[in-house]
């Protein structure tokens, strides 16, 4: 049954972490992307709905008191929103969902996309639905920790974040790794890869400045 075009998302489970992985392929246009996401259940709930369009979601469980607890998944179009329907009844309190999925680069200047030799993205006011599973309506802020993975050597990634760690991978490519954000609301994340340049740092007020 389909949720409706103005569906919004309950507000008794609320986001409290994103800790993020994603493996965007430049040349390819696809990306892969798995998540630890941290939610506070108000009340006991079956069914858990997210934001989410154009995207596979391949895996989704719960971890709640030391205990694993698989969901089936379900995607509506119309509301733009992924349900996950656990085998059991989630109790109040703060859970872990555990997430995997995939998709493509957006063809026009929404989510994730090309900007000439650039990927970049753009959510507002509310496209971070298109790249991550998630809570994406303003009202929903939560901390986010992001890790960009797989990506080639010579291009520079940049994020919310300050980059806390940038190395080569054993099998190859690299991982950029952010700092947690303050919490934040889905639309304000923001991801930019490509070959840049840039002046030296420069510090306004306490703040890093590069041009």
């Amino acid at each position: 049954m389909s949720l409706g075009k103005n569906f919004r998302l309950p507000t008794d489970c609320k986001p409290v972490r994103y800790s993020a992985h994603l493996a965007p392929d430049l040349a390819k246009g696809t990306f892969e992307g798995r998540m630890e996401l941290e939610v506070r259940l108000q009340s006991p709930r079956r069914e858990i709905h997210l934001h989410g369009i154009g995207l596979n979601v391949t895996r989704a469980r719960a971890r709640v008191q030391d205990r694993a607890v698989k969901a089936a998944i379900g995607a509506d179009a119309e509301s733009e929103t992924i349900t996950l329907r656990f085998e059991e009844e989630l109790p109040p309190g703060n859970a872990m969902l555990d997430l995997a999925w995939n998709g493509s680069f957006s063809p026009g200047l929404r989510g994730l996309y090309r900007a000439g030799p650039l990927a970049v993205t753009q959510f507002e006011a509310a496209d971070a639905r298109r790249v991550f599973p998630c809570f994406d309506e303003p009202a929903f802020k939560a901390r986010w920790n992001l890790q960009l993975v797989g990506l080639p050597d010579g291009v520079t990634a940049l994020s919310n974040g300050a980059v806390i760690k940038d190395q080569k991978e054993p099998g190859g490519g690299r991982t950029v790794q952010f700092a947690e954000t303050p919490p934040l609301s889905s639309y304000l994340v923001a991801i930019c890869i490509g070959e840049l340049a840039s002046s030296p740092e420069r510090k306004a007020r306490a703040y890093p400045v590069r041009t």
